[in-house]
This record gives C-alpha cells, structure tokens and sequence, in this order.
C-alpha cells in the first residue's frame, strides 16, 4: 500500500516537472547547489519522471492482431484532420452540405474513431449518389469535386473504407495474459511515481530552505502569487505544499 494519498499521487509528475524546469535557471541551480543538488541529480530526476510516465516501457497491446490494432491507430490519427479540412473546404461555399455532413458528428478516439470515419463516408456516399437529396444534387457533386482537390477523394475514400474493415478486427476484450500485463505494468508505474514523488519531496524541502527568492519559488511550483484586492481576490496566498505528501 502507497504511503502516500491518491490525490498526492496524481499530482506528483505535474510538480516534479515544473520543479525540474526551474531548476535550470542559473540562480536557482546554484541555490540548490549548496545543498548537493548537482547535474547528475537532476539527471536523476529527469530519470525517475520518465520511468513514472511511462515513457521506459512499452504498454501491453489491447488486440493480438497488430495489422488490425494499426488500421485503427491510423483511423484514430486521420478522422480529427480530415474532418477540419473538410469542415474548412466546404464552409467556403458549400454551407448546406457542410450542415448535411457532420450533423451530430465529431471525430472519435479509439473504437469511436470507426464510427466517426464511418460516418462520415456514408454522407459523402450519399452526396455521390444523390439519394433522398435529387434538388441539391448539382451541389452536392460540385462539393465532392472541391473535397477532391484537397485530398478527400475516391481513391482516399476507399482507402479508408479498407482500414474501417480492417480495424473492426481489432479485439476489444483483453485476454487473461493482456490484463495481467497491464496490472504488471500498472504496478509498475505507481512504484515509479512513489520514488518520483521521494525525490521530489526531499529537494522542495531543501528549496525552501535555500530558495529565499518568491519568484523563484513560485517558478518551483512551491509557492503561489499573491491576488490583489482590485482583481477580486482576497489576501496574499501563501506557500503551496511542495514538500511531504503523505496525506
């Protein structure tokens, strides 16, 4: 059981990192090297920040067929920009079909993304093939053929559809080997974050020894600014708590 709260935790790398950027500042770094901070014990920092997020590891994959887990990555990283180009390209002039095609539709994350891509072939499909829309149908064409020129056409639109059928191969349900993966590596992390959160806690009690500047504590992340009366706050706030988090 961590000695520290939940709510310590889920904050630690947030801190850690601010503290780390100001530490370079050349007055602050020769504070702290008063009291042995060093080059290779912000190295070690930087060390144990990384190994926290992650970063150090690779995440178990949530399908075991990688050709259909990288058809849905590739999904996840097309719909959000091909939907601001289209959204962009027909708000030109072509205002009408702009409503018609992302009527209730965002680009999505993961699974969703299949969804949104779906979608959003299905109206372009039905601008080609003028069912249900015969009086718009000459506009609905021209907003193809504009659609076309920036990349949005057949041959893309059937690439796509390829990888909308692969990608619904992909596993949704991990096994029993993948979730004790993820519970491996999930232990993994919170032991990464516990020693990331022991050295953070050591050199913020040391800055605030020999840290005398309030700029440069509040640049550590170890104190907050004081809000003036005419910008509606209240008094001076004081030191946030930068050093023990065991809640």
């Amino acid at each position: 059981m961590s000695r520290y709260s939940q709510t310590v935790m889920d904050e630690t790398q947030a801190r850690a990192l601010k503290y780390l950027d100001a530490a370079r500042i050349p007055q602050i770094f020769a504070a702290l090297c008063t009291r042995g901070y060093s080059e290779d014990e912000h190295e070690e920092g930087w060390r144990l920040l990384l190994k926290a997020s992650g970063r150090e590891r690779k995440a178990p994959m949530m399908t075991g067929d990688a050709e259909a887990s990288d058809a849905l990555v590739q999904l996840d990283q097309w719909d959000d920009p091909t939907f601001k180009v289209a959204r962009a390209v027909l708000g030109w002039k072509y205002l009408d079909q702009l409503e018609f095609v992302f009527e209730n539709l965002e680009a999505g994350q993961g699974a969703g993304a299949i969804v949104a891509a779906s979608g959003f072939l299905d109206r372009l499909d039905v601008l080609e093939s003028g069912k249900g829309r015969k009086d718009t149908h000459k506009a609905d064409v021209g907003a193809l053929e504009e659609l076309a020129k920036h990349g949005i056409d057949k041959a893309e639109r059937k690439r796509v559809r390829e990888l909308i059928e692969l990608a619904k191969k992909a596993s949704p349900a991990p096994d029993a080997t993948l979730t004790e993966a993820w519970e491996a590596a999930e232990a993994e992390r919170l032991q990464a974050i516990e020693e990331l959160r022991g050295w953070y806690d050591k050199w913020a009690g040391i800055a605030k020894v020999v840290v005398t500047r309030r700029d440069h504590l509040i640049r550590l992340g170890l104190a907050k600014r004081k809000v003036g009366k005419k910008n509606g706050g209240q008094a001076a706030v004081g030191e946030a708590d930068g050093g023990t988090g065991g809640e």
